[in-house]
């Protein structure tokens, strides 16, 4: 299986680090990680997406081996992967949480043929309490990395799993904090609503009903302002559904993509 990394010179001259999977003769999917994360999001996807589909996946700008050159916000990050998905020539974008607000804001002016959006969510403003941003946010500059690492394992992903807790903490180790706190403010402070309306292609949204971060009624919001969009709701999983239903993902993925474009 082909596999590469690659570095994006951005037209602000930041370097962003990406992975290439697949062969290059199949649909190529541009896979947007979300806040406090990185590419590792989707490891547990490549095996089996790339059996059918070439999957760019890069680090955020500030996140995992992307340079951290400021502004770390949402326009700045779309302007980014707007770079990536030309000059990869992708044709499906997928996003999880942050990930996937980016990849509306994408999908509204590129015209991908799919869009997929996963945990993710349009805005935090009401109707939505934002409780998960306001919560930590305040506290964010006063923490250290350490402390960080644990209020997120307790209050964000809540795993029992100790592999997972293991590879999280790897990841999480590795965030910087300024990065996270211009980044948050500016998540909570963002609205796609706008932007959904010009959403053409067709849309998967992928959602656990027990997501505690991004609770299940941002997904049903998306699906009602997004015209050509379908949702499908996972029982008994929480926010993290790359790394706690992986095969039952990529299942769902391919199976969408392939009978929609």
């Amino acid at each position: 299986m082909y596999h590469d990394e690659r570095i994006l010179l951005t037209d602000d001259e930041a370097k962003i680090s990406y992975s290439v999977v697949g062969e290059y003769s199949n649909p190529t999917i541009l896979m947007i990680h979300g806040w406090a994360s990185d590419r590792s999001t989707y490891d547990n996807l490549i095996p089996e997406l790339s059996k059918n589909f070439r999957l760019i996946i890069p680090d955020l700008r500030g996140f995992g081996k992307s340079e951290k050159k400021p502004p770390f916000v949402t326009h700045r990050m779309v302007k980014d992967m707007i770079l990536l998905y030309k000059a990869e020539n992708a044709k499906i974008i997928l996003g999880h949480s942050w990930g996937g607000l980016i990849a509306q804001e994408l999908s509204a002016v590129l015209d991908p043929r799919a869009t997929i959006l996963v945990s993710t969510f349009a805005k935090w403003s009401r109707p939505f309490s934002g409780w998960f941003f306001k919560l930590l946010l305040p506290i964010i500059e006063r923490m250290d990395i350490d402390a960080f690492v644990n209020t997120m394992l307790e209050v964000a992903y809540r795993t029992r799993n100790k592999d997972m807790e293991r590879s999280l903490k790897e990841m999480l180790r590795n965030l910087d904090m300024n990065v996270l706190k211009e980044s948050g403010i500016d998540i909570l402070e963002f609205d796609s609503t706008p932007e959904l309306s010009l959403i053409k292609s067709p849309a998967l949204i992928v959602h656990g009903d027990r997501d505690h971060i991004v609770p299940l009624e941002h997904a049903f919001y998306l699906n009602d302002n997004i015209k050509n969009s379908e949702i499908v709701v996972i029982p008994r999983v929480g926010h993290n559904l790359p790394d706690i239903k992986p095969k039952l993902l990529s299942s769902l993925i391919t199976g969408w993509v392939l009978s929609s474009i």
